[in-house]
Formats: structure tokens, C-alpha cells, sequence
């Protein structure tokens, strides 16, 4: 019933925005509910909703929840947080040891494009070697081209020529196109050779 319940929140909270009082349930579910079910469903509530009064109870969960499954249902739904203090927690995540936590962080920088984040994608993009990341290097090349910085084509050309992943290899081209206008030759080149 618990579970049905953040369901039909989730749901709600997605065309309807949330009283104080759905706020606090929502937060306590994901704090202190004994089902890791229905604590990720709180989260994923959370995400639908993409009201701010949410984050600190996301931020708490990401430091304090063991499950993988819950911590990255709160990465997701920090993805839609525009906020310095959002990305400043997300960042160290790019370099967890568990892969989703890198995926999930490199997501949702991707979606908050905030500057401060970019030379750590280029970071990220650059680790070709591992392929278990290929959708966190995705993602990295996906928020590079949302970012729009030029200083960012030539990781993308490399990744672009060099990369194994053929997902990566997509998102760096989608991305340069999204960056590269008719006076960056370099990136047109690229695009043409691909």
C-alpha cells in the first residue's frame, strides 16, 4: 500500500505541484521507510515533482543510503536541480567506484550543464580505456554540447575519432554539431570525416 501510495504521488506531483504536507511524507519515505521499494519510489517522486524543497532530503539520502539502487534514484532526481550546491555534491561522484553512481552523476550534470562541471566531463570523456562507462561517457559528451563551450571540441573530436563506443562516438558528434557553427572549420571537419 506504501508503495501504491508514492506511486500516485509521483504521478500527481508530475502535473500538480506539492503541498508542504506531501513534501514532509515524501521526505520521510525516502529517510526512514523500512522497504528499499518504496524509498526508491520516493525518490523517483521526488524527480517527477522537480520541486527544490526536495533537495536536502536528497542530499542527506545520497550521503547516508547503502542501497545503489536508492542513491542513484536521488542522483536522478537531482538532475533537474539547477544549483551550486547540487553540482558540488555531484561531481565527486564521477569518480565512485561503483559504475551506475558515475552513470548517474555523469547524467545528471549532463542535464544541469552548469559550467563549473565541465572540465570534469572532459575528464570523464577522455577514459576511453574503461568500457563499462560508456553511458556515463555518453552523458559526458551529452552535457559538453548543452554547455555550448568551445573550449570543448577537441575532447569531442577525440572522443568522436577515437572512441570504441559507439554511443559515445554519437553523442560527441550530436554534441559538437550542437557547439560548432560554420567558423569552427576544425569541428566541421570532424563532423564531415565521421
Amino acid at each position: 500500500q506504501r508503495a501504491d501510495v508514492v506511486i500516485e504521488l509521483g504521478s500527481m506531483l508530475s502535473a500538480y505541484p506539492a503541498e508542504q504536507s506531501t513534501v514532509d511524507a515524501l521526505s520521510q519515505s525516502l529517510r526512514r521507510d523500512s522497504s528499499l521499494l518504496v524509498r526508491a519510489l520516493a525518490a523517483r517522486a521526488m524527480e517527477l515533482s522537480r520541486d527544490e524543497r526536495f533537495v536536502p532530503t536528497l542530499l542527506v539520502s545520497l550521503k547516508t543510503e547503502k542501497d545503489i539502487s536508492i542513491r542513484k534514484a536521488s542522483i536522478y532526481a537531482l538532475a533537474y536541480q539547477r544549483s551550486s550546491q547540487v553540482v558540488g555534491v555531484l561531481l565527486p561522484l564521477l569518480r565512485d567506484k561503483k559504475q551506475d553512481i558515475r552513470a548517474a552523476a555523469s547524467f545528471a550534470l549532463a542535464e544541469i550543464g552548469d559550467p563549473v562541471a565541465r572540465d570534469s566531463l572532459i575528464d570523464l570523456l577522455k577514459k576511453r580505456g574503461k568500457d563499462e562507462d560508456i553511458f556515463a561517457r555518453s552523458q559526458a559528451a551529452r552535457g559538453l554540447g548543452k554547455m555550448a563551450y568551445p573550449e570543448s571540441i577537441e575532447a569531442l573530436i577525440i572522443s568522436l575519432n577515437r572512441d570504441k563506443a559507439q554511443d559515445v562516438r554519437r553523442a560527441s558528434a550530436q554534441a559538437l554539431g550542437l557547439i560548432a557553427g560554420n567558423q569552427e572549420m576544425k569541428a566541421v571537419e570532424a563532423l564531415e570525416l565521421a
